[in-house]
């Protein structure tokens, strides 16, 4: 029989009225070993009764609120050199995280358009009757608007036709 057998009846603390507890110091971030440290049982305690419970590890929601604060900085148009910075991890970190989830294209400072790095912009062909942000490094540095637009820009009359 394994400790997470639920036909095993619990005989020594944590007891499954302590699940509660141990859920939102989960949910917090805490790992298994922080945990049983904070309430005095051994790690293998912590992670059998985690295991039992079916309960995710700290490291998940840990992971979740990181990847998170990831998408937000980069929305928000902060460079993977600043993100890495402001959250305290490494360069290699904002990467891996921001490729395993595919962060790389979503919308930045508002602007729901079309990315195109400016080295493959010779090889294809600019969207002519939309915007399109055109990168460098993964940084947006210009956008292309197609010239009816930038007349309704230019004339003020931008928000008005397109509302």
């Amino acid at each position: 029989m394994s400790c997470n057998d639920p036909e095993i009846t619990l005989r020594v603390p944590p007891y499954d009225s302590d699940r509660p507890a141990i859920e939102q110091l989960i949910k917090e971030g805490l790992s298994d070993e922080q945990i049983a440290n904070k309430l005095g049982f051994t790690k293998a305690l912590i992670r059998c009764r985690r295991e039992r419970w079916k309960l995710k590890s700290g490291l998940f929601y840990r992971a979740e609120k990181r990847k998170e604060d990831i998408i937000q900085l980069w929305k928000s148009g902060y460079l993977v050199k600043e993100i890495a910075r402001i959250l305290g991890i490494s360069v290699q970190t904002v990467y891996t995280v921001m490729d395993e989830n595919k962060i790389w294209d979503s919308v930045r400072l508002d602007i729901d358009a079309p990315a195109v790095p400016i080295s493959k912009l010779s090889e294809q062909n600019a969207p002519t009757d939309r915007l399109t942000v055109v990168t460098h490094n993964r940084v947006p540095k210009w956008v292309l608007i197609p010239v009816e637009d930038y007349q309704d820009l230019k004339n003020g009359v931008y928000d008005d036709l397109r509302n």
